[in-house]
């Protein structure tokens, strides 16, 4: 039985109208849809992520910014000093020296007395220490109850003093004691100084007399000459150098004692500041006003009737903010005081004054838009993958629904199939049964007639081998097992005389017409002879079917050759042909090509549907190809077959 090359419109995947959508057509549905909705979802708007990250770096600068300006109020507000104050911290009082009078002016009546303790100095000037104590004696003797006097007793315990005599000092400091505390308040002043604080200095040095005189520092000193100045960003008190000598001095004799407090430092530094800054200075009682001095800030703080200052640079500033800031500091945003070293982040919020200017900031974050990057990049993929998925959805549907389709084709197929070899196998028994009882019963009278009954009881017989031989092939090549093959010596020539000859017989009777060509051929050829037949046989068979106009004869045409050592068989025919789309689905098993898709009428499909499938199954065995080759008119077939002779072999 020969397997057509034509393919059934019924088993195509398309439906045709009235017919219900099968699973081929809801897997494509359904396919469809996903792959639109996840198209959809990947082009949906999600937003800027760059933006989202530019909006979040504004929103966190400024949550920045407002916690560095709460810790920069936080700081003024604090009652204790900067940390990070440079030089002194002084406290201007309410009065401050304004309550003490220092100005001195002697009596007329001491001027006299003044001159002649001039010329004793004058003579121990010149060396003449003996004349000078003479003369300074003199005066006492001569003026004893003057209070200007005290001055003499003064030079006599220093001369007394340079000689070692220790005794005569102290009779003379008991003497200028003695003068003050009839009169009251000191009479006789050196460099602005009293006579009796000075008399104390004299060694040996008398710490607790000077304490005693020193109650009263404006009766027994000159007005204190302090300056107060900025230098270097620190605040710099400069101690008048008279005070200091003797506040030096006293403090080296007693260092147990709070000198001091003895000359009111503190209270004169107040004044200095007062004086040098007390125009520029503005104190607030809640918290620490700045106020620009050179290359510092002078910062005050009104505390009750006094006022505190001191002065901070901007370095130090910027170190009590970070102190103040604590906990709150940023972390992924990094502030930048003005004073501070170049941030090496990039600037997301530019330079920012605090309060009057003494300080300034700015934020910076190390790459601050790599968050938005990455969203960015993930959001791309997310995008990508979604498009690949709904791609790879919608091919999925399609190859499904192709395969759904194929498997109901041959489910359709295989049903058909059993039906046709059901029909083909018992087609050929009921008429070897119905010639074998016509036999049996004699109801053949001449033995011409037996003779051709047994002939077509052998022909039936031979047309169900053919048919079982099928069926056995097609089930190897469903299995993927391939043709068997046995190759052997063949004579050509008498091979393709009886392979003509049946070729010939099998036309007439079908009502065709046979062109058989046969090339120039070896005398004999080493192949399958059984394989090669079957595959001639096939392909004529097919042609005998198919290849027809309507109203005429089957034309074919079967030629056969060597090329190049290969065994070359074409079978021709003059009917509607095989489209250019279905040359290699054709070999496949059980495929046909319908009457519409060929393009002319024929005759209803019979046989199993697998012979071209074995046509090919064979020649691949054999090392050779099975094909559809282009032509004007009809179907032309080429199966080639690797034939050497049996010496080469």
């Amino acid at each position: 039985m020969a397997s057509t090359h034509r393919r059934r419109t019924g088993h195509s995947t398309g439906h045709s109208p009235g017919r219900s959508p099968g699973a081929q057509e809801w897997l494509l549905a359904l396919g469809a849809l996903t792959a639109v909705a996840l198209f959809i979802a990947a082009f949906l708007d999600f937003g800027d992520p760059m933006e989202r990250a530019r909006l979040e770096v504004r929103s966190g600068a400024a949550a920045r910014a407002e916690v560095v300006e709460a810790s920069w109020d936080r700081l003024l507000g604090l009652s204790r000093e900067p940390a990070e104050a440079k030089g002194e911290a002084v406290t201007i009082g309410p009065e401050g020296l304004r309550s003490l009078d220092f100005e001195k002016t002697p009596p007329e009546s001491a001027r006299i007395v003044h001159l002649l303790i001039e010329s004793a100095l004058f003579e121990a000037a010149a060396g003449d220490v003996d004349r000078a104590i003479a003369e300074a004696e003199g005066i006492l003797a001569r003026a004893p109850d003057d209070p200007r006097a005290t001055e003499a007793h003064l030079h006599l315990a220093r001369w007394a003093s340079s000689r070692g005599d220790f005794e005569a000092v102290r009779r003379h400091r008991a003497a200028i004691a003695q003068t003050l505390d009839a009169v009251g308040a000191p009479t006789a002043w050196v460099a602005g100084t009293s006579v009796a604080l000075l008399s104390s200095l004299v060694e040996p040095v008398d710490a607790t007399l000077a304490l005693r005189w020193l109650r009263d520092p404006a009766a027994h000193l000159p007005a204190p000459v302090d300056q107060a100045r900025v230098r270097g960003g620190a605040l710099i008190v400069e101690e008048d150098p008279w005070w200091g000598t003797l506040r030096e001095r006293l403090a080296a004799a007693d260092p147990g004692v709070d000198w001091d407090r003895a000359f009111l430092r503190d209270v004169r530094a107040g004044d200095a500041v007062q004086r040098a800054f007390g125009s520029e200075l503005v104190a607030a009682r809640d918290a620490w006003t700045l106020q620009r001095r050179g290359d510092a800030w002078l910062a005050a703080r009104a505390l009750g009737d006094e006022i505190r200052v001191l002065a901070v640079d901007a370095s130090g500033l910027a170190a009590s903010m970070r102190k103040s800031m604590g906990s709150d500091a940023p972390d992924l945003f990094q502030v930048h005081f003005w004073s501070e070293p170049a941030a090496t982040e990039e600037t997301v919020l530019p330079l920012r004054s605090l309060g009057t200017g003494a300080l300034a900031f700015s934020i910076h974050r190390g790459d601050p838009y790599a968050a938005g990057r990455r969203e960015l990049v993930q959001l791309r993929l997310v995008r990508a993958a979604l498009v690949v998925l709904a791609l790879a959805i919608l091919i999925a549907s399609i190859m499904a629904a192709r395969a759904t389709d194929r498997a109901r084709r041959l489910s359709l197929l295989r049903s058909t199939f059993v039906a046709s070899v059901s029909h083909d196998l018992r087609t050929p028994i009921q008429s070897m049964l119905l010639m074998s009882e016509t036999l049996e019963q004699n109801r053949v009278a001449t033995e011409a007639g037996r003779q051709r009954y047994f002939g077509s009881i052998r022909r039936e017989a031979q047309r169900l081998r053919r048919l079982v031989e099928d069926l056995l092939d097609g089930a190897r090549i469903d299995r993927g097992e391939g043709a068997r093959v046995e190759r052997q010596e063949v004579d050509t020539n008498r091979y393709f005389t009886e392979l003509e000859n049946r070729m010939r017989e099998r036309a007439e009777r079908a009502d065709g017409d046979l062109t058989f060509v046969r090339g120039a051929l070896p005398e004999t050829l080493f192949f399958d002879p059984d394989g090669v037949h079957r595959v001639i046989w096939n392909l004529f068979e097919n042609a005998l079917k198919y290849g027809r106009q309507p109203e005429k004869k089957a034309a074919i045409t079967v030629e056969v050759g060597i090329d190049g050592g290969t065994l070359v068989a074409r079978v021709l025919d003059e009917g509607p042909g095989i489209p250019a789309r279905f040359a290699s689905t054709v070999f496949q098993p059980f495929e046909r090509v319908t009457a519409g898709a060929a393009g002319g009428d024929i005759e209803k499909d019979t046989g199993t549907g697998l012979g071209l499938a074995i046509v090919r199954a064979i020649t691949r065995a054999h090392g050779g190809e099975a094909r559809v080759e282009p032509s004007p008119r009809g179907a032309h077939f080429v199966a080639t077959f690797p034939a050497t002779s049996p010496a080469a072999h």
